[in-house]
């Protein structure tokens, strides 16, 4: 039997400490649900963090979701080009550390600029997207197109007219976001009961 924490001190008296995070894990047996996400991420902004890949690899996960895309698509300085290599570099990285991890790629969502505040399509993401679904087949990968789960062209203004989508036409609220976690839980475990 093990005792339960719930406090931990660290001890620094002013010398050099950086603090990277904390794991923290028990012996009960279920889902370990970790995550990390920064505003604005792109695939090339992780393959350039000191550490991610390293500490990732300490996590010994059986499942990694990434669901990246949507910021390299809203860029004015998106190219396919760009967008193929820093993916390639990723996935690369990530096997690298985490050999045996199985890896679902999402493709995202429809999404709009506002120009003097009128949705205007952002075209780009059919590109990531379809970027996204030729890696996850060339690297024997899962893939959950939340764009075509939403509905498709035009399933953003349907989503914010049932007020699941913020103003800015790219960002869910907080019922979209539920919804978008509980039709990618749906998936999953439909897909793991076969």
């Amino acid at each position: 039997h093990s005792t339960l924490q719930n406090h931990l001190n660290i001890d620094w008296q002013g010398k050099k400490f950086s603090l990277h995070g904390l794991y923290l894990e028990n012996s009960t047996p279920g889902i370990i649900y970790n995550t990390i996400g920064i505003n604005g991420a792109r695939f090339k902004d992780y393959c350039a963090t000191d550490y991610f890949f390293e500490q990732l690899e300490l996590i010994k996960s059986d499942l990694i979701i990434i669901s990246l895309g949507t910021n390299e698509s809203y860029s004015s300085k998106y190219t396919d080009e760009d967008f193929t290599k820093y993916i390639n570099l990723f996935l690369f990285k990530l096997k690298e550390v985490c050999p045996n991890t199985d890896v679902i790629l999402t493709c995202p969502s429809e999404n709009y600029h506002l120009r003097k505040n009128i949705p205007v399509e952002n075209q780009r993401v059919q590109n990531v997207n379809l970027i996204l679904r030729q890696t996850a087949q060339k690297n024997k990968m899962a893939i959950w197109d939340l764009y075509k789960v939403m509905g498709g062209k035009g399933s953003m203004k349907v989503w914010k007219m049932e007020g699941l989508i913020n103003p800015d036409y790219v960002h869910f609220r907080r019922d979209g976001y539920k919804l978008q976690g509980r039709l990618f839980f749906e998936a999953l475990v439909d897909v793991l009961s076969k």
